[in-house]
């Protein structure tokens, strides 16, 4: 077998060199890790080539350096010297970017209110699966900590590594649940350009998402671009040019809105991104500004920002160093970047917007801050941050000179629009376009490819509602792609809809409330606690079935969704299939005695610690069903849609119209008894006889082997199997072997092989 060379590097800390290899021409993804404790054996291990081989970290104490040849190794500057191929070069570039140090102003980061990394910002309370996660840093100044770091000798290969330290500092505090997510670095990177880019080259091979720089005072310092340049625009131009050579956004006076182009390729429709220049957001028309963010949930505005209204910390305190900025001209950009934000605080100030400054709102603007919006900003190295009813402001991630720990800190936001929240009361004709559209701004995919006359969308008083005439010339009520014969003209669903879209909101608004409490509980001893329909997650088997009319809570184990195992409590269930869970949950019960909140929260759960081995076998599917019906019903209390209708409606909305209109849904055989005094409590059915132990166990022996049958090929028996996280036992036909595996490993490690003769195909 042929193997290739991965990786060659000697590991300070096993003090071992190592050689990766991987077998050439495979996909196979097993590495062979050769090890070696002397660097005369490593060498020829490598037939004598060193190339792109890590030693930075080995002295070479006792090593004749002669006999070896280092072409293209990594050797520290060290290293370097004793064999006399040291280069100055980035040692001469440090030193002469030392001469700024002793002119800087002494700044610290004052112990101001300041949220941990990592922290959520109260923007969000929970997150959703398309909430956006701004990452944000400012103030890196890894110049500052470069020459610092090295006083004398540095070469190539100590700068780079140095710069990658600082950068898998920061992709370390990435949340690995954020799917959706921007980058912003608010200024004071590196005033000097080489650094500057080679800085963001390591970045963009480690880091991946979707990143927006905005430059800061320091960055206008380096002589050499200053002079190659000759003006502020020229400078930043050169800056942006590098970074969209890598895929970085640079925003200077600019908008970038996440959805604002659309192309149509092969009949297809695509959405792109696209940045507005300071001059196309100025010359644009009010109504076009605010069509464009009736398409986004929230955009981002970017700028330095300048200190033009700063009486105390200005160009004339030397803040642009070379460039060479005057006062009038320092002003003059800080009011462009005012104007932008004047007019859209205008124009569209209910939307998200992000107000990305390197300088604090402070220093370019005496206007207010908009409520709805989020200040990011640096520069002042005083961590600070600020959030109440009518600010959000974030300058509370600034490294500063001295700092090392790199990380970014986040807030989220959701990135849900309405497409039609412009539009006035009454009946509108839509397109099928703007109706797809519109479930695409709710963070919903929709197929709807049917016939018919026409689209209709009914608003009234913030309420929503979609109907279709058909090509029969009915009238059908839209619920996604599904639709439903109403028997109404669309006058009737106009008059209607705000009573009934008021009632179904107060019912659902104290059901999901009860249903958070539950969820939050759940998470407090470990669980999932997402919520979805009726159900409340407690991992990938166990739930939390809230029944929505009259609250009860139904514990249950499920395989799918046919079979299904019903414990007669949380506890209960919790002992039998989540152990670590069960002991966090017992413990909760212990603080209650001490905790007021905790003990509030198991009000909820009824307190109910007896524990119990009786469960009951549920074949049915009407959970589900209803839980189908209630995540319908869930779209008009989040974004006032109303899907489902029947016609128990009232003069006046009213929580207790509400619960008779989703009574009448779920069970509409019962509209005809209303009103009702008071609904009786849903007890879940015994659809058939329970299986015995041993019965449910072949059961479910059997499916699995139905399922991997084709796999095995009648090679190996499957001699006992309970689920897929505990081991199950397996016999080779063809030599007998006997073994236990988990089965998702006898999968995926063993690929369907007998362990011992895996090498006969079976």
């Amino acid at each position: 077998m042929i193997y290739v060379i991965i990786e060659k590097y000697y590991s300070a800390e096993d003090k071992l060199f190592h050689i990766i290899k991987k077998k050439a021409d495979s996909y196979d993804s097993e590495y062979v890790d050769e090890t070696f404790t002397s660097f005369d054996l490593f060498y020829k291990a490598t037939k004598k080539d060193l190339s792109n081989a890590d030693l930075l970290d080995y002295d070479f104490a006792n090593e004749n350096l002669k006999k070896y040849n280092f072409s293209q190794a990594k050797i520290s500057s060290q290293i370097m010297l004793k064999l006399g191929v040291y280069d100055k070069k980035i040692e001469r570039v440090l030193k002469k970017d030392a001469d700024y140090l002793s002119a800087l102003l002494v700044t610290s980061q004052d112990l101001v209110p300041c949220r941990n990394n990592g922290e959520i910002s109260v923007m969000s309370e929970e997150f959703d699966k398309d909430d956006l996660f701004i990452l944000y840093i400012s103030d890196l100044h890894i110049n500052h900590k470069l020459i610092k770091k090295f006083i004398s000798e540095v070469n190539e290969y100590e700068l780079t590594r140095y710069l990658e330290e600082i950068i898998l500092k920061m992709k370390n505090t990435i949340p690995q649940f954020a799917l959706n997510k921007k980058i912003l670095i608010v200024g004071d990177i590196s005033f000097n350009f080489l650094v500057f880019k080679k800085f963001f080259v390591i970045y963009k091979k480690h880091i991946f998402s979707e990143t927006f720089v905005v430059l800061g005072n320091h960055e206008l310092w380096d002589k050499s671009l200053i002079k190659k340049c000759g003006s502020i625009e020229k400078m930043i131009d050169e800056y942006r040019m590098f970074l969209e050579e890598i895929n970085i956004e640079l925003l200077e006076n600019q908008l970038y809105i996440p959805i604002a182009k659309k192309n149509i390729v092969r009949n297809r429709t695509f959405f792109t991104s696209q940045i507005y220049s300071e001059k196309e957001i100025i010359d644009m028309s009010n109504e076009d500004l605010r069509k464009i963010f009736s398409h986004n949930g929230y955009a981002i505005l970017g700028g330095i920002g300048y200190a033009g209204l700063n009486q105390n910390f200005n160009c004339n305190h030397g803040i642009y160093r070379s460039a060479n900025i005057t006062r009038e001209e320092e002003i003059a950009r800080s009011k462009r970047f005012e104007a932008l934000h004047k007019k859209l605080s205008l124009v569209v100030p209910d939307k998200k917007l992000f107000i990305v400054s390197h300088m604090p709102k402070t220093d370019w603007t005496n206007d207010d801050y908009v409520k709805n919006w989020v200040y990011i900003s640096g520069h002042t190295h005083k961590n600070y941050y600020l959030e109440n009813e009518y600010i959000l402001l974030y300058s509370d991630n600034q490294i500063g000179y001295d700092n090392s720990s790199f990380g970014f800190k986040y807030l989220t936001t959701s990135t849900h629009y309405n497409l039609f929240s412009d539009y006035s009361d009454g009946i509108h004709k839509i397109s099928r376009e703007e109706y797809q559209l519109f479930y695409r701004g709710l963070g919903e995919s929709l197929n709807f490819n049917r016939e018919f006359n026409a689209l209709f969308l009914i608003k009234r008083n913030n309420s929503f509602c979609f109907l279709m005439e058909g090509i029969n010339k009915k009238i059908y009520l839209l619920n996604g792609g599904q639709i439903k014969n109403v028997g109404h003209d669309l006058k009737y669903f106009y008059e209607k809809l705000p009573n009934y879209a008021n009632s179904v909101k107060l019912f659902l608004q104290s059901y999901s409330d009860y249903q958070k409490e539950i969820s939050t509980v759940v998470k407090k001893i470990g669980g999932s606690g997402y919520i979805h329909g009726c159900i409340v997650d407690i991992d990938f088997y166990n739930h939390l079935y809230i029944n929505p009319l009259d609250g009860i809570i139904t514990p249950y184990f499920a395989y799918s969704i046919t079979e299904k195992y019903v414990y007669k409590n949380l506890i209960s269930l919790l002992k039998e299939h989540c152990k670590n869970l069960y002991l966090a949950y017992k413990n909760m019960f212990l603080l209650s005695n001490e905790d007021s909140e905790v003990s509030h929260s198991l009000i909820f759960l009824k307190n109910d610690i007896i524990e119990s081995k009786e469960t009951v076998y549920v074949e049915s599917t009407e959970m589900y069903k209803i839980s189908r019906i209630i995540k319908g019903l869930q779209y008009t209390t989040k974004y006032n849609v109303v899907r489902l209708w029947n016609d128990v409606m009232a003069d006046k909305c009213s929580t207790e119209n509400g619960k008779l209109i989703v009574k009448g849904i779920i069970y509409p055989e019962s509209i005809e008894k209303l009103p009702i005094p008071k609904v009786p409590k849903i007890k879940t059915k015994k659809e058939i006889a329970p299986l015995s132990k041993e019965d449910k166990q072949k059961a479910v022996l059997d499916r699995y082997i139905a399922k991997i049958q084709p796999e095995i090929n009648q090679k190996i028996e499957v001699i006992n199997y309970e689920m897929s996280n505990k081991k199950a036992t397996y016999k080779c036909l063809l030599c007998g072997n006997v073994w236990e595996i988990r089965p998702d490993h006898f999968k995926e490690r063993q690929h369907y092989k007998c362990p011992i003769c895996k090498s006969i195909k079976h």
